[in-house]
């Protein structure tokens, strides 16, 4: 009976141990988080030069969208948007309202994991391609929304930056491509 007693102890002390590890964990995730998003500084952040990620990604149609690929071909501007980020959705109107073409590829990368960018799809209109892949944004260290990437032929960034009108879009579009129409 005491030997009963004891280890109901030790294993009462033992849960509540687990319990306060696991706190001090969250707590630490949690604060490391808030540690990321703060506007501007980005961890491990992909500098102008650098390689850029190489991915291949389905987008919205279930094409596949390789980038090795369509840097043999030209240029590529990558968009990292967000469903809930107004100044996005702002951008997402402009871009479908635009009747411009550029040779330069527009890739527009959502983060967003539920299934709320429907409003997004049916904007673009098969006008630019649309990755929905929080492993992208990821792996190219993106923080904050509206953020472009500039990638030239070689898989170098050529550009990068937070993006907050639609005037800048079409600049970045404009300077590293020629008008198609």
């Amino acid at each position: 009976m005491f030997t009963n007693i004891i280890l109901s102890i030790v294993l009462l002390i033992l849960i509540v141990e687990l319990y306060i590890i696991y706190f001090i964990i969250r707590f630490t995730r949690t604060f490391l988080e808030e540690i990321r998003g703060i506007k501007g500084l980005q961890f491990g952040s992909l500098q102008v030069g650098n390689n850029a990620p190489l991915f291949r990604a389905l987008d919205s149609n279930k094409q596949k969208i390789v980038l090795k690929d369509e840097l043999i071909k030209n240029k590529v501007l990558m968009l990292f948007v967000n469903t809930d980020c107004s100044t996005c959705r702002g951008l997402i109107e402009d871009i479908s309202k635009n009747e411009m073409e550029y040779t330069v590829p527009l890739l527009i990368i959502n983060n967003d994991t539920s299934d709320n960018d429907n409003n997004f799809i049916k904007i673009l209109n098969n006008k630019v391609n649309y990755i929905k892949s929080l492993q992208i944004f990821s792996s190219y260290h993106v923080n904050i929304t509206p953020f472009f990437f500039l990638v030239n032929m070689n898989g170098e960034i050529e550009s990068l930056g937070e993006i907050k009108y639609f005037e800048q879009l079409l600049d970045l579009l404009s300077q590293n491509s020629k008008v198609a129409s």
